[in-house]
Parts: C-alpha cells; sequence; structure tokens
C-alpha cells in the first residue's frame, strides 16, 4: 500500500515518484469479480485508493490487471487458488475446466472495463489482450502468441480501449 504505521509514505508526496503500479486497484477488482468480496466492499475499497493518495498521484496511477508479478489476469479469475499459497508443482497442474476458462474471459472484459473507465492510466499485460494465462514466474511469461490469440478477446479489448482513447479526447 502506499501508506504504512506512519501515515502516507513520503513517495506518494510527489518528491520521488509521480506514480506507482496499483496493485491495490487490481486486487479489488479480482476479488470482486471472483466473488470473494461484494460490491459494497469493493467501491469501499476504490474509495479508500481515492481518499488515500494526492489527486495528482491518483490520477497518475497505473492501474494493472496484470502484470509479470502476479498469476495471469484470466487464471486469477477462474477462480484460481491463490498462487502464492501453491507449490510449483501446484502451480503447473492447475488446470480450470471450459466452463472455468469461459467464466474467466467474460470477468476479464468486466476487468477490463472497469480498468477503462477508472480514473488514472489503464496499463495493460502484454498476452492479456488475446488469452494468455499462467500462474506466477515463470509460467506468466510466454511469448506472445501471434498465431494463436483470442481474436475475438482481442476486438472486445481494443473496443474498450477505443472507448477510453475516445473519453480521454473529449477531456481534452
Amino acid at each position: 500500500t502506499k501508506t504504512g504505521e506512519q501515515g502516507r509514505r513520503t513517495y506518494v508526496n510527489g518528491a520521488s515518484l509521480d506514480s506507482a503500479m496499483n496493485y491495490p486497484f487490481r486486487d479489488a477488482v479480482v476479488a470482486y469479480l471472483t466473488r470473494r468480496i461484494d460490491a459494497y466492499a469493493f467501491a469501499q475499497q476504490l474509495a479508500v485508493l481515492r481518499e488515500d493518495y494526492p489527486k495528482p498521484f491518483f490520477d497518475a496511477c497505473l492501474n494493472l490487471i496484470g502484470s509479470h508479478d502476479v498469476e495471469r489476469i484470466r487464471t486469477a479469475l477462474t477462480g484460481a487458488p491463490d498462487a502464492r499459497t501453491l507449490t510449483r508443482e501446484q502451480q503447473l497442474d492447475y488446470a480450470p475446466s471450459d466452463a472455468d476458462w469461459a467464466l474467466a474471459t467474460a470477468r476479464y472484459l468486466a476487468a477490463t472495463a472497469l480498468q477503462m473507465c477508472f480514473p488514472g492510466v489503464p496499463c495493460l499485460y502484454y498476452g492479456d489482450e488475446v488469452g494468455i494465462s499462467g500462474m506466477r514466474d515463470p509460467f506468466n511469461r510466454t511469448t506472445f502468441p501471434w498465431e494463436n490469440g483470442d481474436d475475438a478477446l482481442l476486438a472486445s479489448v481494443r473496443q474498450l480501449t477505443a472507448l477510453r482513447q475516445e473519453k480521454v479526447m473529449q477531456a481534452g
């Protein structure tokens, strides 16, 4: 988090950094979409982010839902167990059903829509837009599937990012 026992961390005040990767946003989105928290708790977590950060920092946060530091978003959205609690072998063996993957894909589009509508800077991790899956490092670091990606998913993500771009252009 960007706060500690002594209050707000100094780097949040703009002296050191203009922004940071917004993992608390990702955690809230995943928890909400996998029904680990309800809509009220989700709204509360987003409100805390807005309240804890100075506006310039908040508006520049890199709102990610996927990164090299966590399991792939599509995997997380299957309702997977926390990868930090699994051995490497268990992570490698994790095999959701086709229904779980379909649900995760729908949840991913909802997560991307939230990401594109939330204040800050949406940050896409390569390959999430075409359905790459995998647990934590090294399982989340595959090469980009240029020939085998999910084209329908990519088209939907492109629509969502175009809506975001349109919103930004209208505001600017």
